[in-house]
C-alpha cells in the first residue's frame, strides 16, 4: 500500500558498553532464511472490503553489500467486498520477486508500489544509528513514485527480548487527494532480529475512509 506500512522491517540489538541497549535497524540476511506472515487488511470507505492472505519470504541470494534476492509468495488469499466472500484471483497473488537492501527497501524504488504491499514491515524507514529506549526518529521521506512520508517513530521499550515500537505517519502521494494517516505498534524478536507482528490503524478523509492492517508472523 506505501513503503510507511510495506517493506521487510529488521532489526539487530547492540549494546555499547555499559550504557542502554540500542537498536540497529540493519538486517544480516542469510540464504534460505523464511519469513511467513498472515495478512490481513479491512477498509471501511465507500465500500467494506477484507482481505486476508499469507505471506512467504524466501532469501535466494545474498550480495556483498548486504543486499538479497527475495521471493515473496502471497497465498491462501480470501477477499470479502460488501458482504460478499471470495478467493483472491491468481493474478493478484503468486510469487514476485525483489532485491531488497539490508533495511528491507527495494534497491529499486522505481514502480515497487504495487510490490511493497507484499512486503510486510516497515520498509526503509528506519534512521542511519542505533536508536536507544526513549529515542525518537524524524521521518521525512520522498520516493522516485511521488510518495512522500513524515511523522515520527519511537522505540518505547525493550522488554524480554521484544521490542515496541510506535510510529505515526502521514502518506501523501500523487494519486491520492489526501494524505493517509496511520498510527502503528510494531513488535520485533531481538533475538532473531525479526518482525513479530504490526498492527496499523489507517485513516484518511478520502474515499479510502478508515482501516486496518494487522501482521502476524507464522513460526513453523
Amino acid at each position: 500500500m506505501n513503503k510507511g506500512i510495506c517493506g521487510l522491517f529488521a532489526i539487530a540489538v547492540v549494546c555499547a558498553g555499559c550504557g542502554k541497549p540500542k537498536l540497529s535497524f540493519i538486517k544480516h540476511y542469510k540464504v534460505g532464511d523464511v519469513y511467513a506472515y498472515h495478512m490481513n487488511m479491512t477498509s471501511s470507505g465507500q465500500m467494506a472490503v477484507n482481505l486476508d492472505s499469507d505471506v512467504k519470504m524466501t532469501v535466494k541470494k545474498v550480495y556483498d553489500n548486504g543486499d538479497a534476492d527475495i521471493d515473496i509468495q502471497q497465498q491462501n488469499g480470501k477477499m470479502t467486498l460488501g458482504g460478499k466472500s471470495m478467493d483472491m484471483p491468481d493474478s493478484a497473488q503468486g510469487t514476485q520477486h525483489a532485491r531488497l537492501t539490508n533495511k528491507g527497501v527495494p534497491a529499486d524504488s522505481s514502480g515497487s508500489g504495487a510490490l511493497a504491499m507484499n512486503i510486510p514491515g516497515m520498509g526503509g524507514l528506519v534512521p542511519n544509528n542505533p536508536m536507544s529506549v526513549g529515542d525518537v526518529f524524524q521521518v521525512n521521506q520522498n520516493e522516485k513514485d511521488g510518495t512522500t512520508v513524515t511523522g515520527t517513530m519511537k522505540l518505547d521499550s525493550i522488554t524480554g527480548g521484544i521490542a515496541h515500537l510506535t510510529a505515526d505517519l502521514s502518506v501523501g502521494s500523487k494519486i491520492a487527494p489526501q494524505p493517509v494517516q496511520i498510527h502503528a505498534i510494531m513488535l520485533v524478536d531481538a533475538a532473531d532480529n525479526t518482525l513479530e507482528s504490526e498492527d496499523a490503524d489507517i485513516s484518511s478523509n478520502g474515499p479510502g475512509g478508515k482501516g486496518h492492517i494487522s501482521l502476524k508472523r507464522i513460526k513453523s
